[in-house]
């Protein structure tokens, strides 16, 4: 029910206006006088005052601009008789809602009432959209200046609008460096600036207007040139350029890890290349002469370099096409079967017992079977490596079974000696191997890129002298997770 304040100095006018808003399903509270009209209005919280235009006490205007400064959502609706309007006209600079003359009707209540609920609701949407408006602005400014991506803005002449806390953490500028009379041109080499804006008009590069993936440098505060990726486009406000915007991401992680990479992979065929140009200059140099074990030692050194070469591009190979797939609709149960299978003599050899353990009625799942058969005998083959030669109990357990999230769980468990937190750290780095020069590193890699490729996970749990356990998780249809 609303709720009205009255303020009146006419008993008899108080007492009618109280029974008419009652019987319109309003509750009213009555005072006579201005003194009372203040600790009445901030106890009671009235939708509606009704306040007569000829206070004796305080002046009416003055008692409507206070109420206005508590609430800015009451209908506050001056009761004036007809000499009083020009008076009470004045209110609506002060905030007054609404002016009714003296003698006041039930039919005017009513008009009233119906013009306030319509006032109120349009101001409580109003109130939300405003509300809505700041959340998103506050949600789209925190986009922004907390983006680990460098985000810039500038005006037509370069002026800095916009320099969140990425473009801070890439070039060592603060924000309000950058804010205060930094211009875009400083943020990049020579020309660089110049080239760019070019690039976005034209269509070279995603436009026009825009540009996409473009790799440049930039110009940090300490005048080191760092590389990044920059996308950007032009903000247009009624056909006038008005901004450019700017993301971009710094290279250099990348471009370590890229030469991180290339060392590994160097450092991965430097030991078969020594081995293999070693034997070709024994034999080259006559060394064989009158020396058929070194012949024979020459000869396997070649063919074991050779081989050690061969597994590496094959393996390089698969890493790089491991995200192309050619799904269907596969028994994961049968393509482990065979697996096992496949490696039943090699896990004879290495003296490793094989424990398998099925779930009945596994579902098909939609994969790419050579690729997955190739991760899973790198996960296979990873486990017989696991055995330290003087390792008595050499057992892999092969545990599937259906998992609740819609797909399977496929879980490859040694006995082998462990890993530790370093270890585990760098187990799916391309190149990183634990197997010395004959290891290419690889193997981990090329499983958690046919897994991913696939929408799936793989995780590995392993402590030093207590084993390991590889644990895949496959969608039963990568299309539907993706």
């Amino acid at each position: 029910m609303l709720k009205a304040l009255i303020i009146e100095t006419d008993e008899q006018e108080q007492r009618r206006l109280g029974e008419l808003l009652q019987r319109l399903g309003v509750s009213s509270h009555e005072i006579s006088n201005g003194y009372e009209a203040f600790e009445s209005f901030e106890s009671l919280q009235p939708e509606l005052v009704f306040v007569c235009a000829d206070l004796p006490e305080v002046d009416t205007l003055e008692l409507i601009r206070h109420f206005r400064e508590l609430d800015e959502t009451a209908e506050l609706i001056v009761v004036a008789a007809p000499q009083e309007l020009p008076r009470a006209l004045e209110g609506f600079q002060a905030g007054v809602s609404d002016i009714i003359c003296r003698p006041v009707t039930e039919e005017t209540l009513q008009v009233l009432l119906k013009r306030s609920e319509t006032s109120r609701w349009m101001r409580s949407r109003l109130r939300h959209a405003m509300e809505e408006i700041r959340k998103r602005h506050g949600f789209e400014h925190q986009l922004i200046h907390t983006s680990m991506d460098g985000i810039i803005a500038n005006d037509r002449q370069g002026n800095i609008l916009i320099f969140n806390e990425g473009a801070s953490r890439i070039y060592g500028y603060r924000p309000e460096e950058a804010l205060s009379g930094l211009n875009v041109r400083q943020l990049y080499p020579e020309g660089e600036a110049r080239r760019i804006k070019k690039l976005i008009y034209s269509d070279a590069c995603g436009g026009p207007n825009r540009l996409i993936n473009y790799e440049t440098e930039a110009l940090t505060k300490d005048r080191r040139r760092i590389p990044i990726t920059l996308s950007a486009t032009i903000i247009y406000e009624e056909g006038q350029e008005m901004a450019t915007v700017g993301c971009f991401k710094d290279l250099t992680p990348k471009r370590v890890a890229v030469d991180r990479a290339l060392e590994a992979a160097a450092q991965a065929v430097a030991a078969p290349l020594e081995e293999l140009a070693d034997a070709v200059s024994f034999l080259e140099h006559g060394g064989y002469e009158g020396d058929p074990e070194g012949i024979s030692n020459a000869a396997k050194s070649v063919a074991a370099a050779c081989s050690h070469l061969s597994r590496w591009q094959r393996d390089t190979l698969d890493y790089a096409n491991a995200e192309t797939l050619e799904p269907s609709e596969v028994s994961i149960e049968r393509l482990v079967e065979e697996l096992t299978r496949s490696t039943h003599r090699r896990l004879t050899e290495r003296r490793v017992f094989l424990e398998r353990e099925w779930a009945p009625n596994l579902p098909p799942v939609i994969l790419d079977e050579a690729k997955m058969a190739l991760s899973l005998r790198h996960l296979l083959e990873n486990a017989v490596q696991s055995f330290s030669h003087e390792q008595v109990e050499r057992r892999v357990i092969l545990s599937l079974r259906p998992a609740a999230e819609a797909g399977v769980r496929l879980q490859v468990t040694d006995t082998g000696c462990g890993m530790d937190a370093a270890t585990r750290a760098k187990a799916f780095d391309p190149f990183f191997t634990t197997r010395g020069p004959r290891g290419t590193g690889l193997g981990l890699a090329i499983v958690r890129r046919v897994v991913h490729a696939h929408a799936g996970t793989i995780d590995i749990h392993s402590e030093p002298g207590r084993g390991t356990l590889v644990t895949i998780w496959l969608p039963l249809d990568p299309r539907r997770s993706s």
